[in-house]
């Protein structure tokens, strides 16, 4: 049996006893109120805890805290569970009005001297009193116990008001604790949550929203636009050299700059536009609801303006710069990720044209970018799909003898066609790919060679282009020893040429190079003589066999509008005569031309007057009629 009019639960125990018919029978009443709660607060904590585990709202795991306490306090007029000040939760009886709760702070309150308590339970006890006013409103007996939280969580009160004067017993206590620890956990699950939805959605340094929620940003402005049918832009930020400052000053102050950046560009937008950081120096804007593009090139000034002055990061004048791109909804795509793609690459042609500048998309732009994506995914194939040739532009000498060859690249690509190498070499430097590329154009030459004189061919030096950025490796020099050594040809047969680009080094270390070139029995040639800034001291020192007269100078021979080229040309024959250089003309198209180079003491002459670069096979009858005619 049980009994519940005072929160009291009894089991009766009836047994029988004697031996007569109707025999005896003892009836014991046995108080389980205690384990009755304890059933029904293990059945409540795991309840909670179930929904922390679930990771319902931290109100849901407050009203069912709340409705614990009221289950067990059948006299409790007034719960609540606060976080610093702030109410998650609370309850009240009917009688008391909204007002009165509302004012609970404000009444009177007096202290009430309790026993102490156990270490670790901090209970503050007080009668509160309604202000006459608010009569007949009764006074409350109200329990506070602050949570547990853990150190940076936010303090927790929780209240409970009685309408009878009690103290709270042992038992008390210990239920105070466990639902004390309940709240912390519950607590400290929202706190954790919240800081991975922080993580997940913000840039730590510089508090930003990042990548992942500026997107969600647009594309819920997109959405808006949809309907309203405004304008969205979304610009992308890039600091121009912001790297040397790193590298210079050193990533701490780098970043502080970032902090202090990100806070003059909030001050640049409107609260409904989104500034994000999308990683290192670079930043996002979506400016929604837009009438006019007008307004997005008055955004972009204004961040262009904040950049005049300077930061001050510790105790360093620091001054940026930066590169903006922008594209705009529906004009420039209907989607976020083509508005982003297209912006970035506006970024990309401000970066490139003038930096400290703004530039809107351009369809044409984003075509040759992606025709230039294209042609580099096709290039680092291109090696080892076997698409490389090489083509063979014959030398002759003054008496129109072949004397030698230059090799020259080609890219034989299945759908473009033949690919010239002012066309993908530029690349290919910029991608790094010219080392390997390089590497292959000395090895096919060697095996060019081999294959001709096993034929029984005549063998002719060859030129091979070597680039400054492949000169500049350290397995350079290695890789061209263990070539030569492996073809078991005469390494006068081979030549490199060099750019004058190639000579902007350290000028020991350069010489220390060439010198072990020569030493290989190699010949050096100067290509390009004349076009950069070629330091004459530097080229009486270096150990070079050839200096090539380049094809600008050579196309102006026979213009009279450019007789001042024909200067240039003496001028060179005549140092290279002092250096005693074999000269070596090229780009030669008409006798007009050939005439002038021969007077002028050329020794080697190339170009279409003499034969077009030509593949292997054809090459190949040239060797054989110049060794049939000798």
């Amino acid at each position: 049996m049980e009994h519940s009019g005072n929160r009291q639960w009894f089991a009766m125990h009836v047994s029988h006893c004697g031996d007569t018919p109707w025999g005896r029978a003892v009836v014991s009443l046995e108080c389980i109120t205690e384990r009755k709660r304890a059933e029904a607060f293990d059945l409540a904590r795991r309840r909670v805890l179930e929904l922390v585990a679930r990771q319902q709202p931290l109100g849901i795991v407050a009203t069912e805290l709340v409705a614990l306490i009221r289950e067990r306090y059948g006299d409790a007029a007034y719960v609540a569970l606060a976080l610093q000040h702030s109410d998650l939760y609370h309850a009240h009886d009917a009688d008391l009005t909204i007002e009165y709760v509302a004012t609970l702070d404000a009444f009177t309150r007096t202290a009430v001297h309790a026993p102490p308590y156990a270490s670790g339970i901090n209970l503050e006890i007080t009668t509160i009193n309604a202000p006459e006013e608010m009569a007949p409103l009764p006074a409350l007996y109200c329990w506070r116990s602050r949570l547990h939280l853990n150190p940076g969580s936010l303090p927790g009160v929780l209240t409970l008001g009685r309408r009878v004067m009690a103290y709270p017993d042992s038992d008390d206590l210990r239920f105070i604790e466990l639902v004390n620890q309940l709240i912390t956990i519950a607590v400290e699950q929202h706190e954790r949550l919240h800081q991975l939805a922080f993580q997940a959605h913000y840039d730590p340094l510089t508090g930003l929203p990042n990548r992942v929620l500026f997107e969600d940003r647009l594309r819920q402005a997109l959405e808006v636009a949809q309907r309203t049918r405004h304008k969205v832009a979304v610009l992308f930020i890039d600091l121009d050299r912001f790297k040397q400052i790193n590298d210079t000053l050193g990533h701490n102050v780098g970043d502080l700059l970032l902090v202090q950046l990100a806070r003059r560009f909030e001050g640049c937008v409107r609260a409904s536009d989104t500034l994000a950081r999308r990683g290192g120096d670079e930043f996002m804007l979506v400016l929604p609801e837009i009438v006019e593009t007008s307004q997005v090139s008055q955004v972009a000034s204004r961040l262009h303006e904040m950049l005049r002055m300077p930061f001050l990061v510790n105790g360093h004048e620091l001054f940026l710069s930066a590169s903006i791109g922008a594209s705009v909804f529906p004009d420039d795509g209907e989607d976020a990720d083509t508005l982003q793609r297209n912006a970035d690459v506006a970024m990309y042609r401000a970066k490139t044209t003038l930096r400290n500048s703004f530039q809107f998309f351009d369809p044409n732009t984003n075509r040759m970018a992606l025709e230039r994506l294209q042609l580099e995914s096709r290039l680092r194939r291109a090696l080892e799909r076997d698409e490389l040739v090489l083509f063979y532009q014959p030398k002759v000498d003054r008496t129109g003898r072949l004397r030698g060859a230059e090799a020259l690249i080609r890219w034989q690509h299945p759908k473009l066609g033949t690919i010239l190498p002012s066309h993908f070499i530029p690349l290919a430097e910029e991608l790094g790919l010219i080392v390997p590329i390089g590497e292959w154009c000395l090895r096919e030459v060697s095996r060019q060679l081999r294959e001709w004189q096993q034929k029984g061919l005549t063998l002719i030096p060859v030129a091979v282009n070597i680039s400054a950025i492949q000169f500049a490796q350290p397995s350079f020099l290695p890789m061209v020893a263990a070539t030569i050594a492996s073809s078991g040809l005469d390494p006068a047969l081979f030549e490199l040429e060099l750019t004058e680009s190639t000579l902007f080094s350290d000028l020991e270390l350069l010489l220390r190079q060439l010198h072990e070139l020569r030493a290989l029995g190699l010949a050096l040639a100067l290509d390009d003589f004349g076009t950069g800034y070629s330091s004459l001291a530097y080229l009486q020192r270096l150990p070079l066999t050839t200096l090539k007269v380049d094809r600008t100078f050579v196309a102006r021979l026979d213009a009279t509008a450019h007789n001042g080229s024909r200067g240039i040309v003496h001028a060179i024959v005549t140092l290279g005569r002092s250096l005693n250089l074999q000269l070596v003309a090229e780009g030669i198209e008409t006798e007009l031309q050939h005439r002038f180079l021969l007077d002028a003491g050329c020794d080697l002459f190339q170009g279409f007057l003499f034969g077009p670069p030509l593949p292997a096979a054809r090459f190949e009858s040239l060797l054989l009629q110049r060794d049939s005619s000798e």
